[in-house]
């Protein structure tokens, strides 16, 4: 079931959404000499897209994650990290702006 649903996702984007770079980003980069070693860098080039890649028309996350429904669970986390990231910013800014006002500095 999940084989299919990756197989199925990788065959839709490449016939029908855009061109995947399977091309440019396995097939060209590597001389494939013999037709089992092309299979076998083909093989890996599609784990990769299904399991690592992240995909811009699902929200930034994998196939395989979709397939879990794990988008949730992702996005949640990405959200936490964005508010620490800007909580940190803040608390940094207003150090910079104490310390250079303390220093008798305009900022």
């Amino acid at each position: 079931m999940e084989t299919d649903f990756i197989l199925n996702q990788l065959v839709t984007e490449a016939l029908f959404l855009k061109v995947v770079p399977l091309k440019s980003e396995c097939i060209r980069q590597t001389p494939m000499v013999e037709l089992s070693f092309a299979i076998s860098q083909v093989e890996i080039y599609v784990n990769y897209y299904n399991t690592e890649r992240l995909h811009s028309a699902i929200g930034y996350i994998t196939p395989r994650d979709k397939l879990q429904a794990r988008e949730a669970e992702i996005f949640a986390i990405r959200k936490y990290k964005l508010v620490q990231a800007r909580r940190l910013r803040l608390a940094a800014q207003n150090s910079a702006e104490e310390n250079g006002a303390s220093l008798g500095l305009m900022l």
